[in-house]
């Protein structure tokens, strides 16, 4: 459990990862006060979400050292 917190906390501080996930969080509440461009942030919210997640995959694990 230790070693997902640690991975969870270590992909938070990558730029990567975090800055595509809260932009894709805010292009998916967007719609709410643009309906115009739903289509367009739903999209882009999905794309940077994708990007997200590639990135997580590649972002190796913050490993600890046995002691």
């Amino acid at each position: 459990m230790n070693q997902i917190i640690a991975n969870v906390k270590h992909a938070a501080t990558n730029l990567h990862v975090s800055v595509p996930v809260v932009l894709a969080a805010s292009f998916a509440i967007a719609p709410v006060w643009l309906p115009h461009y739903a289509t367009q942030l739903n999209t882009t919210a999905a794309i940077l979400a994708g990007y997200g997640i590639i990135a997580s995959a590649n972002t190796p694990s913050n490993k600890q050292t046995p002691q």
